[in-house]
């Protein structure tokens, strides 16, 4: 193997390897991970009433970001989904949840993030995610479809465990 190639796949190696260890370490640093708690009287849907009660705890993992979902919703259902997605776009499954079964994160800033869920490859939510700068609320701004096709928006606030 001639030394130039070597050299050449070495770098590209030890780049990688620090490309890997920044994207990681930046994820460390994601103010969204943690527990969070839903806070009904801040929060509101249309048409559909609020959720009864709700928790999501985020952790940062090798693959991506990790959602982990528990709730009532306000007929009294327990609810129940989870999913790992990177911040690319990409179409990841999200299981628990019969409304819609991928979703996508793009990040936009270092507090802000947008979430696409689909069913059978047709969008069905979108939600705008932000984090407050002192890390103690979270709003996610949802508009979307019912699996009866009936539009619907919601603005929940959540408070940081």
């Amino acid at each position: 193997m001639p030394t130039r190639f070597r050299t050449s796949v070495g770098i590209a190696i030890v780049l990688g390897a620090f490309s890997a260890v920044t994207v990681i370490h930046a994820q460390g640093k994601d103010p969204a991970a943690g527990t969070w708690t839903l806070n009904v009287s801040k929060s509101k849907s249309s048409p559909v009433p609020v959720a009864k009660s709700g928790t999501f705890t985020v952790a940062v993992t090798p693959q991506g970001r990790r959602n982990m979902s528990d709730g009532v919703s306000a007929t009294g259902a327990k609810t129940h989904s989870e999913y790992t997605a990177a911040f690319d776009g990409k179409d990841y499954p999200i299981k628990g949840d019969p409304s819609m079964d991928t979703i996508a994160l793009s990040l936009v800033d270092q507090y802000t993030y947008d979430r696409t869920a689909k069913k059978a490859g047709k969008v069905v939510q979108t939600m705008h995610i932000v984090v407050a700068k002192d890390g103690k609320s979270l709003t996610i701004d949802a508009k979307g479809t019912d699996p009866q096709g009936r539009p619907y928006t919601s603005l929940s606030v959540y408070e940081k465990q």
